[in-house]
């Protein structure tokens, strides 16, 4: 019984290309192992800090610029270009 699995199993190895793992093939799955462990948390953090920057920069220049172009707030000064553009 324990035959017949480690026929099934060198099979599906074959199969999959994991059978005849040379030096390169091994070296490459390491470092790729070793950059999954390394970098998946570094990329998980700076998600944190995309979100902050669009929520206290890009989200309230655009709120603004929003109200500026709806009419809801005045601008305290005149601009032709400005007038022509948002009216």
């Amino acid at each position: 019984m324990n035959r017949d699995s480690d026929v099934r199993k060198s099979v599906f190895d074959l199969f999959l290309g994991q059978a005849f793992e040379g030096p390169v093939e091994k070296k490459i799955r390491t470092t790729g192992e070793w950059l999954l462990t390394n970098a998946e948390p570094r990329f998980q953090k700076s998600g944190k800090g995309i979100l902050k920057f669009i929520f206290q920069l890009m989200l309230p220049i655009w709120i603004m610029s929003l109200l500026v172009a709806s009419g809801v707030i005045k601008l305290p000064f005149s601009s032709p270009f400005l007038d022509d553009l948002l009216l």
